[in-house]
């Protein structure tokens, strides 16, 4: 039989949490009312946090705790005493994301288990390597990665690793993005995503010609949802630990249906040591059905999907195909369809058009007479329906409710799902009563009990009567598997005596099962001021006898007009291209007017480019550039030998002052601010002696994807690889609300960055960012004109040296979140 990984089901709320465990997941895991990414799930309040962990480690499940937000320095100490409590009632790990958290998790509770989750962007042997120097005992992987990326990676590390398998997908690499946060202040890294990428987008492009619609409005960045079901054998040959259903947002049902269809394969799999397992029909259909939108998807397990990824017409539940509109009876408030699926009363249809109508069916007829069930083939006029159908158009069950009413047995409080356990009984004539107990995880009970077994008068205790007394386990969480005994000759012992003696075992067996950490205490939380370590000073003292610095951060190569107007002090330029000889020329420019060239990684680099940054990361130097900025911690270990200052880039979402201490520690020079930080926590923040950077003008990524949206829409082939079609101008999503976001396409990964709809411009926060203790300033250039560049960079220059302390009003441009935050 084949080791399984452990199977981890998400829970939002407590029937979730028995549906979860009834259908046999190895673990959960949940989210109290703070600090985690889904606040607005059901979750769990303190007390019932622990009354959940206990039912859970009663019936052998493990719970993993959400704490996987960003959190800035006032709510530091309030995020460790809440990670304390946990640990405190039993909790089994911590899934964590902040990196200046995850510090001080480490120095506080050392041995808590700490998972570091996908919003870490972990997608690399070296940002596994990098979350085992955070303290991590377990790296959730980006959902981006291929088979073979995760085997390889499994096979050169001891870290136990979790993967997603089935749920929604996200359209940005977890933790990169910023679109709900920038246009809505609700920030998916604070644990309150809008999901922007769920609305309707239309392509266009700009050119010489003026700008064109490329494509008609669709959910052009709305993935389907993952399912991995037919693909289990595989993944369990990855070596991965755990495989993990998204969902902390959903129904109880679909948890029960999904985690108990996976469960099912895997014993299917178990039991057939590794041979692949095809599900039945009836079970794809069935997960199918609980949830899935615009059909399922494998991601990029295999291949980079292209177009195949995205729903495009629907953003929503689509349930499963019922049917074609034949006929419709608007008086009746009817629809006829002939099916090509069962349906029955109770059921939920919706017909798709742009109105979507709908509604669960209380009313079926056939040749005139009401029916309560049809079947695939009839044609059947149902009810009730408003709003527009007409012939022609399709409709789809979008819930079952025998199918609901199946999962909801599973979380109906009846406890099917039991521990087995193996019983022995020892009666002998002279001796107490004895009772022994023993559970899978190695627990054992013995009971002495009070009664001493006696010769019998009448009829001595049997062994048929002894084991039926002894498997009886009631309404406990138990089953007894295995009855033994040993039994003297000719005793006499009344029932009600090993009936009591079975009872308080079973009673003790619980206790130990609910305590699993008997020798857990709550640390005294001692941190400083709202979290801060003693040896932090803050970033205005570092600041102040550091010179400022006025960076630029060029998305794209541009004309020699453009670069040519640059003044700053420094100018950010894209790695992969400086391994091109042409451009060394352009950097020697730079420096002869005395702006500092840095390489700016980006937030992501897989395969290739890895190879190239360890490779020839050395040549850098060779031509002038004298920093790289890094966008995943991943690359500290793959730039460990270039002989360059490492400076972090904003994607390393530098929330807090721990952060910064941080990534000091791992030998960062700097370190630029989270994007959506406020101005008054960046005053409050404290530094550890390195640069800080902060963004005052341009416009900020958004979102960094796999999905190339241009390629997508645009390009002949399937899969949208090395199209080419970013070279050949340039592109924009436009929202409902006629806001229009550039996309920045990757010619080798075949990657895309969103940008910004409106432009950062903050000069006159530039002398409270002076005094918070800020050093670097930076602008992002994309469309700017050569005249525009000049402009700007002359009045930031002019702030910077206080010959201009109150700018005027710019309109036009967004503050960011410096006034509000998130």
């Amino acid at each position: 039989m084949i080791k399984l990984p452990e199977l981890l089901a998400p829970v939002g709320g407590p029937q979730q949490l028995i549906a979860a465990i009834e259908n046999r997941a190895d673990a959960v895991y949940l989210g109290g009312k703070l600090f985690n990414a889904r606040i607005n799930a059901s979750n769990f309040e303190n007390e019932d946090l622990r009354s959940a962990i206990e039912f859970a480690h009663i019936r052998g499940a493990n719970v993993y705790i959400t704490l996987n937000t960003l959190v800035n320095d006032r709510e530091m100490e309030q995020a460790l005493e809440y990670a304390a409590f946990v640990y405190k009632v039993g909790a089994d790990a911590l899934i964590v994301q902040d990196i200046g958290f995850a510090g001080l998790l480490r120095e506080h509770l050392p041995d808590f288990s700490m998972h570091f989750s996908t919003q870490g962007t972990v997608y690399n042997l070296e940002g596994v390597r990098m979350a085992e120097r955070l303290g991590a005992r377990r790296v959730v992987l980006a959902r981006e990665l291929s088979l073979n990326e995760i085997e390889k990676i499994a096979e050169q590390t001891n870290m136990e690793l979790e993967i997603f398998v089935h749920g929604a997908l996200c359209q940005s690499y977890s933790g990169q993005c910023y679109l709900s946060s920038m246009i809505g202040g609700r920030s998916g890294n604070r644990g309150s995503c809008a999901q922007p990428c769920r609305l309707p987008y239309s392509l266009l492009s700009e050119g010489g010609d003026g700008r064109k619609t490329l494509s008609g409005k669709g959910y052009l960045l709305s993935p389907k949802d993952l399912s991995s079901l037919e693909h289990l054998s595989q993944l369990v040959k990855t070596g991965v630990r755990s495989l993990k259903i998204e969902g902390r947002m959903k129904s109880p049902e679909y948890v029960a249906i999904v985690t108990g269809t996976y469960r099912k394969y895997l014993d299917a799999l178990a039991e057939g040591a590794g041979s692949a397992v095809t599900p039945s029909l009836a079970d794809s259909k069935a997960v199918k059905q609980i949830y899935n939108r615009g059909g399922f998807t494998t991601g990029y397990l295999f291949s980079k999907p292209g177009r195949d990824l995205i729903t495009r017409d629907r953003a929503k539940h689509e349930g499963v195909y019922l049917g074609k509109v034949v006929g419709r009876d608007e008086r009746m408030r009817s629809v006829q369809i002939k099916l090509e699926d069962e349906l029955s009363m109770g059921d939920g249809i919706e017909i798709v058009n742009d109105a979507l109508p709908g509604n669960l069916v209380t009313m079926m007829q056939k040749n005139g007479e009401r029916i309560q069930h049809a079947e695939p083939g009839e044609t059947i006029n149902i009810g009730y329906v408003d709003g527009p159908v007409k012939r022609g158009d399709l409709a789809y069950k979008i819930s079952d409710k025998a199918l609901n009413k199946k999962a909801g047995e599973t979380f109906s409080g009846k406890y099917l799902h039991r521990v087995p356990v193996t019983g022995h009984l020892t009666a002998l004539l002279g001796e107490p009563l004895r009772f022994q107990i023993s559970d899978p995880d190695g627990n054992q009970i013995e009971i002495i009990g009070d009664y001493v077994p006696v010769s019998a008068i009448n009829t001595p205790l049997l062994p048929e009567t002894a084991k039926t007394q002894i498997a009886k386990t009631g309404s406990t969480p138990f089953a007894m598997a295995e009855c033994t005994f040993v039994i003297g000759e000719n005793v006499s012992v009344p029932l009600s005596e090993i009936n009591s003696i079975r009872r308080k075992a079973l009673d003790d067996l619980i206790e130990i099962r609910r305590n699993r950490y008997p020798n857990r205490t709550a640390p005294q939380i001692v941190t400083g001021t709202n979290g801060k370590s003693a040896e932090c000073k803050n970033i205005a003292e570092i600041g102040s006898a550091t010179p400022r610095i006025l960076s630029v951060y060029l998305y794209q190569w541009k004309n020699k007009e453009v670069m040519e107007s640059i003044t700053a002090d420094r100018v950010y330029l894209p790695v992969f291209s400086l391994f091109d000889d042409d451009h060394a020329a352009a950097v020697k420019r730079f420096k002869e007017r005395g702006i500092q060239v840095f390489a700016a990684v980006p937030a992501v680099t897989r395969g290739v480019e890895d190879h190239m940054l360890k490779e020839r990361a050395d040549s850098l130097q060779k031509i002038g550039i004298e920093g790289i900025l890094i966008g995943n911690l991943s690359q500290v270990e793959l730039l460990a030998d270039a002989r360059l200052p490492l400076f972090g880039d904003h994607s390393l979402n530098i929330y807090n002052s721990e952060s910064i201490k941080k990534v000091a520690e791992f030998g960062l020079k700097g370190g630029t601010l989270s994007h959506e930080l406020n101005l008054a926590e960046i005053q409050q923040m404290d530094g550890f002696g390195i640069e800080i950077e902060a963004t005052v003008y341009g416009r900020v990524p958004v979102m960094i994807s796999e999905h190339c949206p241009i390629g997508s829409e645009l390009s002949d082939r399937p899969d949208s690889i090395n199209c080419g079609l970013c070279l050949s101008g340039r592109y924009l999503l436009k929202d409902r609300m006629e806001a229009e976001f550039p996309l920045i396409g990757d010619p080798i990964s075949c990657r895309c960055t969103l940008l910004h709809c409106d432009k950062l411009y903050v000069p006159e926060r530039i002398t409270d960012l002076t005094l918070a203790g800020v050093t670097t300033y930076r602008q992002y250039i994309d469309d700017e004109s050569p005249e525009e560049i000049i402009r700007i960079g002359a009045l930031l220059q002019k702030m910077l040296l206080g010959e201009n302390s109150n700018p005027s009003k710019q309109k036009g441009y967004t503050k960011g979140h410096y006034n509000k935050g998130v």
